[in-house]
């Protein structure tokens, strides 16, 4: 036979159970809208490390294309600079050339 004692130790281990069964169906529920959230925070940063990848992209490519302008110059400053020696060169043969003509 059970005392009011045991009934109520009974009671409260059931009460207690029942508590922890309700907060374990309410951790379900809210648990899919957490992990909607979480993939909806996941997507979202995968697109901004898209984004920010095709900004990379674009910028390196406007950097390879400026480069190339950049050696484009310097190879026509090298060109003109061989050009201006070369006429200098020829200035001073044609010089020395007065020189003799002129004594």
């Amino acid at each position: 036979m059970l005392t009011q004692d045991e009934v109520g130790k009974i009671a409260s281990l059931v009460n207690h159970t029942l508590d922890i069964f309700r907060e374990t169906v309410r951790g379900i529920g809210t648990r899919p809208h957490s992990l909607d959230d979480s993939a909806k925070a996941l997507d979202h940063s995968s697109e901004q490390i898209a984004g920010s990848a095709d900004q990379q992209h674009q910028a390196a490519s406007a950097m390879a294309a400026a480069l190339d302008e950049l050696a484009v110059g310097v190879s026509s400053i090298s060109d003109s600079a061989k050009e201006a020696a070369s006429m200098a060169q020829r200035s001073d043969e044609v010089a020395v050339e007065g020189g003799r003509i002129v004594e």
